[in-house]
């Protein structure tokens, strides 16, 4: 790359993104990531290149299942600083919710609910009070993989709950076949060290500090 504008930040970001993958917080790929960003900020000639650590709560997957009451398994993957399940798991119908109304919300008691909305922390904490079982969480379109996600730690301070991802397809499958569903999931969550990376423009002023410190965290 011959410059630093948005078009060339972009394409760094991008194959980070597809060489590196998912880079959660205090995990290797998070550092792989953040020194090839620092090496990258330094062949521009920025001063000052460091890490700047912080704290932060984050978990590790350390086991992820789903299968069908005929034993078929489905492919699955469970949701960073979410709840673990129990040992044996836990098996239910799966419901689909698509508003936090109190209507929609009274038909997931007991039951593993596929989360079909946008959340925030207070949607968050009123689908768990509704006491479902587990939640889905559907890739967002067809043919989409089964991707790793995470629900920020901030959310599961008062509430949390086991949550799976699953595919779109499979999720359809599982409804329209009116199949039970048995989840598993193992999740540890500590505190760790992450980062962001700094760098200066000489005599450039102090936002233009600011907007390297952040478009190029991870």
């Amino acid at each position: 790359m011959e410059k630093f504008d948005p078009n060339s930040a972009y394409r760094f970001m991008e194959t980070i993104v597809k060489e590196i993958g998912n880079r959660e917080s205090a995990t290797d790929s998070e550092l792989k990531a953040a020194e090839r960003i620092k090496n990258w900020f330094e062949e521009f000639g920025l001063s000052n290149v460091k890490f700047d650590e912080f704290t932060v709560k984050t978990s590790r997957i350390l086991k992820e299942e789903a299968m069908l009451s005929d034993g078929n398994r489905i492919s699955c993957k469970a949701v960073g600083n979410s709840l673990s399940t129990p040992p044996e798991g836990v098996e239910g119908e799966v419901a689909l919710l698509e508003s936090v109304s109190w209507e929609e919300l009274r038909k997931i008691k007991g039951k593993i609910a596929a989360v079909n909305l946008r959340l925030n922390k207070e949607k968050f904490e009123k689908i768990v009070k509704a006491e479902p079982l587990a939640l889905i969480f559907p890739s967002r379109t067809p043919l989409a993989p089964t991707t790793y996600r995470s629900v920020m730690a901030e959310w599961t301070e008062k509430e949390n709950i086991p949550i799976v991802s699953i595919s779109h397809d499979d999720l359809l499958s599982v409804i329209k076949g009116r199949k039970r569903l048995r989840i598993i999931t193992e999740v540890e969550r500590f505190t760790a060290k992450s980062r962001n990376v700094i760098g200066e423009v000489r005599g450039k002023w102090k936002m233009k500090r600011f907007w390297l410190e952040h478009t190029m965290t991870r």
